[in-house]
């Protein structure tokens, strides 16, 4: 019996899927269906005459990755039953063989075309029924398991077919695993249920049951054709403005905290964790859901977004749903490729409920799903999204709620039922798989095994069972509000008390008489022109002090110093600390208005100037003293010991740092606060009378105290390193290596600047101790390093710290195999000192999420300068000390703890970042730029330098004509600013880029910066035939003129679809066959001129280089190139 004509009379299988749908689920599609005129426009044949084929939009995309990639399995799609009776083989081949028939995306091949691929049917294609033989070991099924994994990655060739593979393991007798593994490019989730169902039907007729299968009126690549003919840009013009709309200003990439590095090259299929939600939790749901007016898949996403929320502090997320596409009724019972993905952004920030999401995501969902024509290659086309190497646009993670599970099929006189495999494939870093089974909801969190351990995606699981508990039992408590974490975990995170140093019963300038006295003729420190004993250096500050103290100075003041590098600096600060004040340290080159300010602030009346900067000091102190040691005031003064008595708790320094609100903010630390910080280091560092310190750093930066008491409090001597030596790498190396300088403390990125002379000089150190501090550490970047002085040389440590908590916090020993971490692991606090990591209602958050950085203990500072609101703000009652007043300070920072205990910091939660060590805040620069005469709008943004790391950039609409130049501006910000807070860059707009939102939008700021960068570069032509004759190919294809031989074809818009068209025009203008991959690996014009010269070359000599593989032969860089070019589509293989 034919298939033709049997079935008649049975029920619309769209009526009957309308049917089973929930009333809300059933009405809104109902609604999607009647919202477009153009929805009766039902696909019709292709002419018969067309005998290849576009790709549909769908398809085009799995064409190009699957040509590309070398892990081509990550687009299989597997499925493995276990079918127990007596099977009857040849009738089950006979089945697939009128499968086949019945199917022409079954028999369909693709081929590259001008335009991008395009498919051809086959007449016939053979599905051979490969069996195998039970396996002679003890575990047959094993055995068999281990088998069908190699199968489901074998490569399937999409140009010559078939892109079927259907494999039988005989396990035992009468016991069966049938596996069968499809090209995603002809199937998906919907497919294979009707494989499934239909493959059933076809068993069951061959071994003499009826036929109960309709007839196909359409097959896929009519569908292809249609969609290509009708759903162009223009017809799609009202969904694309919607798109537009809705991911306009989309957050950056989704940041999920992982447990190791992200790998160059991915080679992992990825794992699956199982999860179930048991029944009166999914009850809960659905009337939580019905409440709402929503469906329980709408439920769940809103639930899937309020964990995202709290594992990444995002408030604002974009999750990708797959739909069916399936949206006429003529494509219901059709196999092929018709998944499409709709990004669903929801606001999850103000504390939302759970009832509160749902609604939310109710919204968004549904709005999208009205315009889901659009394929979503198409869109991303259309959006142009910010690209990062190896990471998928507009969204990173998906969900997925299926109402039920495929059914296996039935087949006469045989128990089927679906079968675990070791195969199958992840395509995001974490997703979430679900479907209904009777009143539960199950499925896999499936997640990148090279990035997560099973242990956490385990929490995760727990932790979304914890959400919707909690979530369901009260619908309008805050998620936030849900503890994720059990009492003994909590006090685990807490961590011990912190040793308590508050004994200390002296002061930094007492702990020094004390040193001096035991050896006064030791040298102190030392200045190109000058060398002072302890002695000497006591000497000369007590003559200073007594002439401070004649003008007023002493316990309760605040002293102003401006001292140029020399070993006047040191002397100056220990002058005041002996007459029982506080110093307040000014660069020089700080603008005179912040300088008054901050003298106004501290009622600075006494101020210590070296004679050549004595007349850039504002107006305002009553007493400037010269520090000229000719002076008579100073040849002439007393000797005798001053000493004044002040408590450990009295201020030892005031250093300002950059302000949220635009002005600076100052921070009073105390003297047992420092002292405090060596006895910890004490534990850690062995630190000595031997040690030779550098001060390299700017006493109004807090690196200095640790340099300058490091080196006094311990006996040993302090080199002051000129300004023009810390600008000049290979000078201060030299200064290294000549004043035998044991302890250097360093910004990264100074360091680095001095590593790379000293990798290529080689220089007899001294060093023992590498101290990082001041802004995150780049572990990478030290490779070099370790491999020309190993790991016997200088010890490197990295500190985190920040001025409220005294320098540094806590401490990390940096070794050889840390290279290999993209985080920067800050080590474990100081004794004295416990750092939490906190969520908004200061409780600990789980390993794996992160958080806010609190400090607690001895280091936490006293006070901001004549604010206590913001004291009051930052310096918080620590609510997990036992010590009596004990405070925690509030950083702004966030981290994580790894499930290794590693701490990882990961930035900051605010807009205040650390440029060259300096803290900045962007309110602050923004500030500044708005009170400029010439500035009607601005804004400070940071983007990444290739050089520098970060940088701070700014942006300016101009108030006045002419408009002023960025030099221009960069110079009056200049007078007000210091220079660490002066843009590098500044970009002169007609107007600031806006999100939907009315905010500005950062990611455009860093495309304008990134093209305005592009169009200052110079410009090289072409050199030779061949690349002139590309760079006109070039032109014609990308629009663009005057292409340079530097140019870069996707940073001109050139795309990864580009790349084929390329390949055919080399072709035809060259007459070379140029593989694709050499287009992504040398994308700049005249590396690519070159390429189709050489390739030419070994065509006429035979010589042609070989490669095994030619992706595992890629650098960072290239591998970079290419993944950012090919990473514009995720790919779902279930659905």
């Amino acid at each position: 019996m034919t298939e033709q004509g049997e079935g008649a009379g049975r029920p619309d299988p769209l009526e009957q899927r309308l049917a089973a749908l929930a009333p809300a689920q059933r009405d809104l599609v109902l609604r999607i269906m009647e919202r477009n005129p153009d929805a009766a426009a039902r696909v019709r044949r292709r002419p018969p005459a067309l005998t290849e084929i576009s790709a549909s939009f769908e398809q085009e995309r799995l064409w190009f990755m699957s040509e590309l990639l070398a892990h081509g399995e990550i687009f299989h799609v597997p499925t493995a039953l276990r079918v127990d009776g007596r099977l009857h083989v040849e009738a089950l081949r006979r089945a697939l063989s009128r499968l086949t028939a019945r199917h022409e995306a079954l028999r369909t091949v693709f081929v590259a075309g001008d335009d991008g691929p395009r498919q051809v049917v086959l007449e016939s294609v053979d599905i051979p029924l490969v069996v195998h033989g039970r396996g002679t070991g003890p575990d047959p099924v094993g055995e068999a398991r281990t088998r069908a994994a190699r199968a489901i990655s074998e490569a399937f060739d999409l140009s010559t077919g078939p892109l079927l593979r259907c494999e039988l393991y005989e396990l035992g007798e009468d016991e069966h695993l049938f596996v069968i593994v499809q090209h995603h490019i002809v199937s998906d989730y919907w497919s294979l249920g009707i494989l499934l169902s239909e493959l059933g039907s076809l068993y069951a007729a061959e071994l003499g049951g009826p036929l109960e299968l309709e007839p196909l009126d359409l097959q896929y690549p009519d569908f292809a054709h249609w969609q290509r003919e009708t759903l162009d840009r223009k017809a799609l013009e009202g969904q694309l403005d919607f798109w537009r709309e809705a991911l306009d200003g989309i957050p950056g990439a989704l940041d999920l905290p992982t447990d190791r590095p992200r790998p160059a090259i991915r080679t992992s299929q990825g794992r699956f964790h199982r999860v179930e939600f048991a029944p009166p939790l999914v009850a809960a749901m659905r009337r939580l859901a019905q409440e709402n007016s929503t469906t329980l898949h709408v439920a769940f996403l809103s639930l899937y977004f309020g964990f995202l929320t709290r594992l990444t502090r995002h408030e604002e997320l974009v999750v990708g749903v797959p739909v069916a596409g399936r949206t006429r009724p003529e494509l219901q019972n059709m196999l092929g490729y018709f998944l499409n993905w709709l990004a669903i952004r929801v606001d999850v920030s103000g504390r939302p409920s759970l009832r509160q999401l749902v609604r939310r995501t109710r919204d968004a969902f549904n709005a999208a799903l009205a315009h889901q024509d659009v394929p979503f290659d198409m869109l991303v086309r259309e959006l142009q999204p910010a690209r990062v190497p190896g990471i998928t646009p507009v969204f990173q993670t998906s969900f997925s709620l299926r109402d039920a599970a495929p059914k296996p099929p039935d087949l006469p006189g045989l128990d089927v039922s679906f079968a675990d495999l070791d195969g199958g494939a992840t395509h995001f870093d974490l997703m979430a798989e679900l479907w209904c089974e009777d009143d539960r909801v199950v499925g896999y969190l499936p997640y990148d095994d090279e990035l997560f351990d099973e242990s956490t995606v385990a929490s995760y699981a727990r932790w979304m069972t914890a959400l919707l508990s909690a979530g369901t039992a009260e619908p309008d408590r805050p998620l936030c509000d849900v503890p994720l974490i059990t009492p003994a975990e909590h006090a685990e995170l807490v961590g011990a008390p912190a040793a308590d140093f508050r004994d200390i019963a002296t002061t930094l300038h007492g702990r020094f008489r004390e040193r001096a006295a035991r050896e006064p003729d030791a040298t102190a420190v030392c200045d190109e022109r000058c060398t002072l004993s302890y002695a000497e250096l006591a000497r000369r500050a007590d003559r200073l002090a007594h002439v401070l103290l004649g003008r007023g100075a002493g316990p309760g003041t605040t002293v102003g110093l401006m001292v140029e590098r020399s070993v006047d600096l040191p002397t100056a600060v220990l002058a005041v600390l002996k007459c029982g004040a506080a110093y307040l340290s000014i660069d020089p080159d700080s603008p005179a208005d912040r300088t008054a300010g901050q003298f106004a602030d501290c009622a600075v009346t006494v101020v210590i100037a070296s004679p050549g900067l004595a007349g850039r000091l504002p107006p305002g102190p009553e007493h400037v003293v010269p520090l000229d040691w000719d002076a008579p005031a100073l040849l002439d003064g007393s000797d005798e010991v001053v000493e004044a008595v002040v408590a450990p708790q009295s201020p030892a320094y005031v250093i300002y740092t950059s302000g949220s609100t635009g002005s600076p903010k100052g921070v009073v630390v105390s003297h047992a606060n420092v002292l405090r910080l060596f006895t910890a280091g004490d534990r850690v560092f062995g630190l000595g009378s031997d040690d030779v310190w550098t001060l390299f750093h700017s006493t109004a930066f807090d690196f200095s105290v640790w340099e300058l008491w490091g080196a006094l409090l311990y006996g040993g001597r302090l080199v002051v390193v000129p300004y023009w030596v810390t600008r000049a790498p290979d000078a201060f190396l030299e200064l290294l290596e000549r004043e035998g300088v044991t302890v250097l403390s360093q910004t990264p990125s100074a360091f680095l600047q001095t590593a790379e002379v000293a990798l290529a000089r080689k220089p007899r150190l001294a060093l023992r101790y590498v101290v990082f501090g001041g802004e995150a550490l780049n572990f990478g970047a030290l490779a070099d390093w370790f491999e020309a002085f190993g790991e016997q040389g200088p010890e490197l440590v990295n500190m985190y710290g920040i001025t409220e908590t005294t320098v540094h916090v806590t401490f990390r020993r940096v070794v050889r195999a840390d290279t290999a971490e993209t985080g920067s692991l800050i080590g474990e606090p100081l004794a004295d000192l416990s750092l939490y990591v906190l969520d908004a209602e200061l409780r600990p958050v789980p390993p794996g999420i992160p958080g806010e950085i609190f400090v607690g203990g001895g280091g936490v500072a006293q006070r901001y300068q004549g604010d206590p609101a913001l004291t009051a703000l930052r310096m918080l009652p620590d609510p997990y000390s036992a010590l009596p007043g004990a405070r925690m300070y509030r950083t702004g920072d966030l981290a994580l703890r790894r499930r290794d205990g590693e701490l990882v910091y990961r930035g900051r939660a605010d807009q205040q970042y650390k440029i060259r060590g300096h803290r900045v805040e962007l309110g602050e620069v923004q500030t500044a730029l708005l009170g400029l005469d010439e500035v009607a709008r601005g804004a400070a943004f940071v983007a990444e330098d290739r050089v520098a790391g970060l940088a701070l950039h700014a942006c300016v609409v101009p108030a006045t004509e002419p408009a002023p130049t960025p030099t221009q501006i960069r110079r009056r910000l200049l007078r007000i600013l210091p220079d660490w807070m002066v843009p590098t860059v500044v970009l002169v707009l007609d107007e600031l880029p806006l999100t939907r939102n009315g905010k500005l939008d950062q990611r455009a700021l860093v495309a304008l910066r990134r093209e305005e960068a592009r169009r200052s570069e110079p410009s090289t032509p072409p050199s030779g035939e061949v690349a002139e004759a590309l760079a006109a190919v070039w032109e014609e294809m990308l629009g663009v003129s005057g292409i340079g031989g530097e140019a870069n074809f996707f940073e001109l818009g050139g795309h990864s679809l580009m790349v084929v068209q390329l390949v055919s025009r080399i072709h035809v203008a060259f007459g070379r066959e140029i593989p694709m991959e050499t287009l992504f690996l040398k994308p700049e014009l005249q590396a690519m001129a070159d390429a189709v010269e050489e390739l030419a070359i070994s065509e006429k000599t035979g010589l042609a280089v070989e490669s095994e593989d030619w992706i595992d032969g890629l650098s960072e860089a290239e591998l970079d190139a290419m993944l950012a070019a090919v990473a514009e589509s995720p790919h779902e293989g279930d659905l």
